[in-house]
């Protein structure tokens, strides 16, 4: 389909064709994960042209950088050094201190704007040793979207993909976090929440 020759197992009797060969010439849109290591297709009506990638900074805003109507907790920015979640470091993001039996939440403006919200989650490594953990919650217009697994201290970040949180029509978007017990040993009950990298993807 794109001119080269396809791998053939002629023993076998198959030829085998890169996936996404397949899905362009059947006129769908392709969509590399290269996080998760996962190839999504999908059809849009009108339209063969392959979906853009999310890291060309005129396609989508930061999180932190979004008008904010709500931020009970609070939410803070880091300034002048990176987030740190399992040894990693993230420069954007925004991040909550979060205790006991407690939540938090940050509610931004999009005016229907965006498509969806990706970045990744996880418990700062300043707070490694806390016997906690949370549960990220997304609402669009007041309707849930997305819940996280229980996102552990000292564990690699959960991925959030802008596949699994589409909020093509809204207008506001909440990011609630709740501190649930992690069921492992800690020093102590609190930790920093931490919405790394995350971004709202422009239509």
């Amino acid at each position: 389909m794109s001119g080269e020759i396809p791998l053939a197992l002629t023993e076998q009797g198959k030829v085998m064709v890169p996936a996404r060969e397949v899905f362009q010439a059947l006129g769908m849109n392709v969509v590399w994960d290269g996080k998760n290591q996962a190839i999504h297709a999908y059809s849009k009506a009108g339209s063969v042209t392959p979906a853009k990638p999310s890291d060309r900074k005129d396609e989508f805003s930061w999180l932190e950088d979004m008008t904010v109507i709500r931020n009970v907790g609070p939410f803070f920015r880091q300034q002048g050094q990176k987030f740190m979640l399992a040894a990693g470091g993230h420069q954007h993001g925004i991040a909550v201190a979060l205790g006991e039996n407690k939540e938090a939440e940050v509610t931004v403006r999009t005016d229907a704007n965006y498509r969806g919200i990706e970045g990744w989650l996880g418990v700062e490594d300043e707070t490694m040793n806390s016997s906690g953990a949370y549960v990220l919650t997304i609402y669009a217009d007041g309707n849930k979207i997305y819940e996280s697994k229980p996102v552990l201290p000292a564990t690699y970040p959960h991925y959030v993909s802008s596949n699994w949180t589409g909020i093509t029509s809204a207008l506001t978007v909440k990011f609630n976090v709740k501190w649930i017990d992690s069921g492992c040993v800690g020093d102590y009950k609190g930790f920093t929440a931490v919405l790394a990298d995350f971004k709202l993807i422009k239509k």
